[in-house]
């Protein structure tokens, strides 16, 4: 327990993030919450003593937490590839890696919770579950935060609520998210209805690594928004109600191209036509969502494990956003290695 050094350490105490992966059209649960200490400025303003002051002050509560594990890390002493992989399991945020100032990251796995100290707020605690899970994700969240409370003042008013750096996130200072896989509701071009459905009732409809982020092929990330005048529970009911409808809908889409074999074969093409390109930069995430939407319709078959490789080969090659477009640094040799594997996947 405390600041580790031994990344493989955290890469198997998070495997849970994405053991569902590719199991379920709900890949995971999120539910964070924002926290903010009384008397001190929001990160944004505040000095470098002040965030200290308040990293030791948090890190000795987290530290006498009863689990068996509590693990800490510095984010200013990580390489770029561990950041990224953080990123990639969605245990911290981009940002977070680039505020400049103290920055810890809590890793609780036994109750698949990580937090964050002195991202936008003093406090992100979250707590993510494999598949629809919100309720679960809630009521640990909850315990973790009734067990800070008692030892730290929140900055809170009895007409908002909890004060946040973010205006939408005042009142419960919840957010509650699922990152879901769509391949059938993309390719017949349902999405976009849908997503201009759910908008109006207030969900937001946003890329694979969450706000500013495009979606990764058909994975995007469904979040509610505004948390100021709602309960908790009823924020999560009314996300888990829109994402049971998306999950229904995706599953009426899948069984309709199961059907129809022309849709099967202007799949099987397109994911072949891609693969005879020379260069598979700007194509990745095309492709990965053709692969599994093959995959959902059983014109093949892909063992987890290869298909998490594959995932992982693409994110850990992303570069950047450039307008609408992803950028990747994709290698010629990798490019190969990674296109003979996917013929050997498609021609079995």
């Amino acid at each position: 327990m405390g600041i580790i050094s031994n990344w493989d350490i955290i890469e198997k105490e998070t495997r849970w993030v994405y053991s569902k992966l590719f199991e379920n059209t709900v890949i995971t649960s999120r539910i964070r919450l924002a926290r903010n200490i009384k008397g001190y400025p929001f990160p944004h303003n505040i000095t470098y003593e002040e965030s200290k002051k308040i990293e030791e002050f948090l890190i000795n509560i987290f530290l006498k937490m009863p689990f068996n594990k509590v693990f800490i890390l510095d984010i200013s002493s990580l390489k770029k590839k561990e950041k990224d992989f953080l990123i990639e399991r969605h245990l911290i945020s981009k940002e977070f890696c680039e505020n400049g100032i103290c920055s810890k990251v809590i890793i609780i796995p036994e109750k698949k919770v990580t937090i964050m100290i002195n991202e936008e707020d003093h406090l992100r605690i979250q707590v993510i579950f494999p598949g629809l899970n919100l309720k679960r994700c809630w009521k640990i969240a909850n315990e973790i935060d009734n067990y800070i409370d008692k030892m730290v003042e929140f900055a809170f008013l009895p007409n908002l609520g909890f004060l946040t750096a973010c205006p939408t996130n005042i009142g419960t200072g919840l957010r509650g998210s699922v990152l879901m896989h769509i391949p059938g509701i993309k390719f017949l071009k349902k999405d976009r209805t849908i997503f201009d459905m759910i908008r109006k009732i207030g969900i937001n409809i946003r890329g694979f690594y969450g706000e500013g982020s495009l979606p990764f092929g058909c994975i995007y990330q469904l979040s509610s928004s505004s948390s100021i005048g709602k309960t908790e529970i009823e924020i999560i009911k009314e996300l888990e109600s829109v994402v049971k409808l998306i999950k229904e809908e995706e599953k009426k889409c899948i069984e309709e191209i199961r059907k129809d074999k022309n849709l099967k074969n202007k799949i099987y093409k397109k994911i072949k036509e891609i693969c005879k390109e020379k260069n598979l930069n700007g194509k990745l995430s095309k492709l990965y969502s053709f692969l599994l939407l093959g995959i959902a319709t059983n014109i093949f078959k892909v063992e987890k494990r290869e298909l998490k490789k594959i995932l992982f080969s693409f994110l850990s090659e992303h570069k950047e956003l450039d307008g609408d477009n992803v950028n990747y640094n994709f290698s010629e040799n990798k490019g190969k290695i990674l296109k003979r594997k996917i013929w050997e996947i498609i021609n079995v």
